[in-house]
């Protein structure tokens, strides 16, 4: 939370002058949390080569996307959390992304890096759409 607006309040004595209480009041401003909103056509026959599993771990995973490179970079906190959020373990992550991977739904850019397929999925302009297409296909 970010500070907006702190009052500080003093109680003066009046005979003495001393200052006999200080009293701080702050006001805290909440982060908006941005809501992403993906497109994601189901009518395209590479939702029905995958698992609803893979569809699901495809939705949780653009949450962790890097906006500006289109990448998603799987550590091992980012894996704990996926596990705890959607229940499956280190294995059916693997195997999930090995079946994404072979249905062309992502592209492994390097060790624990993905790239999603903006064909599949994508947020955004209709330039950021050309951009997503452009550093797929160079992957």
């Amino acid at each position: 939370m970010r500070v907006i607006n702190r009052l500080v309040t003093e109680v003066v004595d009046g005979t003495t002058g001393e200052i006999i209480e200080t009293k701080t009041v702050s006001t805290y401003k909440k982060p908006q949390i941005t809501k992403r909103y993906c497109m994601m056509s189901m009518d395209e026959p590479w939702v029905s080569r995958i698992k609803p599993i893979d569809l699901y771990l495809l939705c949780v995973l653009v949450d962790y996307e890097n906006t500006i490179k289109y990448t998603i970079t799987i550590t091992k906190s980012v894996k704990e959390d996926i596990k705890n959020k959607i229940k499956i373990s280190d294995a059916q992550i693997a195997k999930s992304l090995k079946n994404m991977i072979a249905n062309n739904v992502i592209k492994r850019v390097e060790r624990s890096v993905y790239i999603v397929n903006p064909e599949c999925m994508w947020s955004g302009s209709v330039k950021t759409q050309e951009e997503r297409i452009n550093k797929y296909m160079m992957c």
